[in-house]
């Protein structure tokens, strides 16, 4: 079993994290020599969604890459709450996508038929 390491996301300065440079920036302070981590979302007030995206998108990576461990510990609800809405978003590999058809009319009378037609 791997020793586990806790690591403080926000100090005074950080209590809202609203940019992919912010997550980004909390990753890549990290050393994934042999250990998993806990990170502790203390006194984090608010996430934006574009560092939730961010943060899942490397937690994912990094967690495979190194074969490590990243918890998150302490969130708030409302952390909890966008970490959750954007997990959904995360790894779909299979989008559904509709086939709309498109017409052109070269005329307004053909196209007051077909709108008359439906």
């Amino acid at each position: 079993m791997k020793p586990t390491k806790k690591i403080l996301v926000s100090n005074k300065e950080k209590n809202f994290l609203v940019s992919r440079e912010a997550a980004s920036t909390l990753f890549n302070e990290l050393n994934f020599s042999d250990s998993d981590f806990e990170l502790d979302f203390s006194n984090v007030e608010f996430i934006s969604r574009s560092y939730a995206d961010q943060f899942y998108k490397l937690k994912d990576d990094l967690e495979k890459r190194f074969n490590t461990k990243i918890h998150i510990i302490n969130a708030s609800e409302e952390v909890i709450n966008m970490l959750h809405v954007v997990s959904k978003t995360q790894n779909l590999n299979e989008r559904n996508f509709e086939k709309i058809p498109v017409y052109r009319f070269s005329k307004m009378d053909n196209l007051s038929d077909y709108l008359f037609s439906i």
